[in-house]
């Protein structure tokens, strides 16, 4: 019989590579009990790419966070999947306030960006211009030329106060209608 086959050597594998696997999901740093000052500072200056990403995931999924900490990420990171992970929280928190940057962000160099963002100002504005990131240039750009052109008719009206209203993100994000 080879030693390989012998039970006494596959239990011992098996249970270091138990071991091993419990050793690194329990000593990895976990992001969410970081604060939103501690996540920023992660999303901006992290040891590399998937820290600053992971941070910035966290960020634009709390509730706690506030929504000046995902602007300043979407504005101040170079790391386009950084940007990206603030967009997607900036559109799910529906700000409105960031509308100009999230339209100007519909023309960013980076496809994930450029898709994220049109993402989100879809949603914040309720209405599909059928935006596509990989579209060519000309054809997203008459997007983005819609988006503004509603961003400009609708600053000082009361559709802004109805796209504003906190109730509206609550009504459309409140699943307790269907049982869930």
């Amino acid at each position: 019989m080879s030693f390989f086959r012998k039970p006494l050597f596959q239990c011992s594998v098996l249970a270091v590579a138990a071991a091993v696997l419990l050793v690194w999901y329990f000593s990895g740093e976990t992001v969410s009990e970081s604060t939103p000052a501690e996540l920023v500072e992660t999303c901006l200056a992290g040891s590399d790419v998937d820290e600053q990403q992971t941070a910035a995931i966290e960020l634009s999924r709390r509730d706690d966070v506030p929504i000046q900490s995902v602007r300043d990420v979407f504005i101040k990171s170079k790391v386009p999947e950084v940007r990206a992970a603030a967009v997607q929280g900036l559109g799910r928190k529906r700000d409105f306030d960031t509308l100009p940057k999230l339209i100007d962000a519909m023309e960013d160099e980076s496809p994930l960006v450029r898709g994220r963002a049109g993402a989100a100002v879809r949603r914040i504005v309720g209405l599909n211009y059928e935006f596509r990131a990989l579209d060519p240039p000309e054809k997203r750009k008459e997007a983005v030329e819609f988006y503004r052109k509603f961003w400009e008719e609708a600053r000082g009206t009361k559709f802004e106060e109805f796209l504003k209203e906190p109730s509206r993100v609550e009504k459309e994000t409140d699943t307790s209608w269907n049982g869930n």
